[in-house]
């Protein structure tokens, strides 16, 4: 049986990373994760504190995460129950291969 994989990417504030590693970890369906940290530029410097304003950028945390395109909802709503409304961004792409080498 044939299963779509996509890739789900999702940028949170830096202050979030210990929760949603912790809600990611104690998902049992949910094989493993990358995470990195980036410089999230932005038009809307509305949200941004002074220092963002002044640096230009927010610093954030960026999930990579691999699953069965069936799970992408789930994953969304485990996760929106832990953060503020607003302050995660995701999107989600198709894998068309993956291995190991």
């Amino acid at each position: 049986m044939h299963e779509d994989y996509v890739l789900t990417s999702i940028l949170l504030p830096l202050k979030a990373k210990e929760e949603v590693v912790d809600r990611l970890m104690s998902t049992d369906w949910l094989s493993g994760f990358t995470i990195r940290s980036i410089e999230g530029h932005s038009r809307d410097h509305a949200n941004l504190s002074i220092r963002e304003q002044v640096q230009g950028y927010r610093q954030l945390v960026q999930f990579d995460i691999m699953l069965k395109e069936t799970e992408v909802s789930e994953l969304l709503a485990r996760l929106a129950g832990i953060l503020q409304p607003g302050s995660m961004r995701y999107w989600v792409v198709p894998v068309t291969a993956n291995g190991h080498l």
